[in-house]
């Protein structure tokens, strides 16, 4: 990106032009006026201090346009407010981190189901976006489809290059059965365990060393070899690794 990450894997300042741009397209499209967000000068020390809002305008093209009701006392007057469509007056001038004028507006006005204040972005989360990096550093491409394969489950890259997914919950279980992606194959067994998922391309070594660590999670009430399908092909494994053993494969 243009401007750079944050702390983690989160290119704020482009992410935001980008969906603005977007924005301004559908509201072309739409017949719309003009954008409103819900940004607040300060509250994001990096992306959302005077310099990055402004820099964010420039590069969606939406300078006069995107109305910030929160802090627009604070921002130059956009074409709404100059046409009198929105009274600048009854608009905020809230600044920094600090959520007690929105919570207070929230009780005012009765909103009883709103978002929790915090973090949302998946990017900004430590470990999510080592499994970024993870997959940017070991995929040719990333597609729409390998969204949820970063989402749920143990991350394990195995020793030729193939990621292996284990899940962890009987939700995390069932989401995986769901997932459809072209890089990777579903691995089933008739064993109490966890769902799981490997890489299409993975190699026979990993294919081995995955199947032992499927069995390492899996409830450990059997006996001998089993019998594991890694999607269309048979494979013939002992448990003779434990879950320690997986730690080294982590992502």
């Amino acid at each position: 990106p243009k401007h750079g990450y944050g702390k983690h894997f989160n290119p704020c300042i482009d992410c935001h032009a980008k969906m603005f741009e977007v924005a301004k397209r559908l509201m072309v499209e739409e017949g719309a006026d003009f954008l409103i967000s819900g940004e607040v000068l300060g509250q994001r020390p990096m992306s959302q201090n005077g310099e990055s809002l402004q820099k964010v305008l420039q590069m969606s093209d939406c300078e006069g346009l995107l109305l910030r009701p929160m802090s627009a006392k604070l921002l130059e007057p956009t074409i709404p407010e100059i046409n009198g469509w929105v009274d600048r007056e009854k608009l905020e001038e809230i600044v920094g981190r600090t959520r007690d004028r929105q919570m207070q507006l929230i009780e005012e006005f009765g909103i009883v189901d709103f978002e929790k204040p915090g973090g949302g972005c998946l990017l900004t989360d430590e470990h999510f976006s080592r499994k970024i990096r993870d997959i940017v550093a070991h995929d040719d491409a990333f597609i729409k489809a390998d969204i949820p394969t970063l989402k749920y489950g143990r991350q394990l890259r195995l020793p030729d290059g193939a990621k292996l997914i284990i899940g962890r919950t009987e939700e995390e279980n069932i989401k995986l059965e769901e997932i459809e992606n072209p890089k990777f194959m579903h691995i089933n067994t008739d064993l109490f365990g966890p769902h799981c998922l490997i890489s299409l391309s993975a190699s026979e070594a990993d294919k081995t060393l995955a199947a032992k660590l499927v069995l390492a999670y899996c409830k450990p009430d059997f006996e001998g070899e089993q019998v594991l399908s890694f999607g269309n092909e048979t494979i013939m494994s002992l448990c003779d690794l434990g879950r320690n053993d997986a730690q080294k494969y982590f992502i």
